[in-house]
């Protein structure tokens, strides 16, 4: 009787070191991506064209009117300068496994005569990148992924990531509020966007 109890105790132990086994996360959302658009609910004019539009890669990759004619180039996604870096990536030490995210998230910078956002017309526009310190992540399961702000206060300057969606393997979406000025209304605005990631 002693021996029928053991064979079913032994399955049982068995197959509980299974599951176990098969709730590990394989860190598969490391690497590097570039964002591939870039969308808000609201209208804006970006690159001083006169032109409203909800496609926000659009209007900081298209040419910008300045002080000095209209110029191209302010941002190309393709830059890998301008991808999204996840961490641990092969160019970490191999006990480096910290899981940070640096966004590189386009940056708008504007330069005016006597500092007067109203009157001047820009003398200069630039899109360098940021999110930014202190953007780490954890693992909820394989395909839900938590955003960890360490450093809210200084990343706020920037703007407020809310949330990260993992679309599959390769692509993930994030929601974020950013401040933006708006040539058409020459009035800096709070956009909510959604920005869409492809692994390269």
């Amino acid at each position: 009787m002693r021996n029928l109890l053991i064979i079913p105790l032994f399955f049982i132990i068995i197959s509980c070191n299974t599951n176990n086994d098969n709730d590990i996360i394989l860190n598969d959302f490391k690497g590097y991506y570039k964002v591939t658009s870039i969308n808000s609910e609201t209208e804006i004019d970006l690159n001083n064209d006169g032109i409203k539009s909800f496609n926000i890669l659009e209007e900081i990759s298209s040419p910008h009117t300045t002080l000095n004619g209209i110029f191209s180039n302010f941002y190309n996604a393709e830059n890998p300068r301008r991808y999204a870096e996840v961490r641990p990536t092969i160019y970490q030490s191999k006990t480096a496994d910290t899981q940070f995210i640096s966004f590189n998230f386009p940056e708008q910078t504007i330069s005016y005569l006597n500092n007067d956002l109203i009157l001047n017309i820009p003398l200069l526009m630039d899109y360098s990148t940021s999110m930014g310190p202190g953007i780490y992540y954890e693992f909820v399961n394989q395909n839900e992924i938590k955003i960890i702000d360490r450093y809210r206060e200084w990343n706020s300057q920037f703007g407020e990531i809310k949330n990260l969606t993992r679309i599959d393997k390769t692509t993930f979406q994030i929601n974020l509020d950013k401040i933006m000025f708006d040539f058409s209304s020459k009035q800096w605005k709070v956009l909510k966007l959604n920005a869409t990631y492809k692994k390269v």
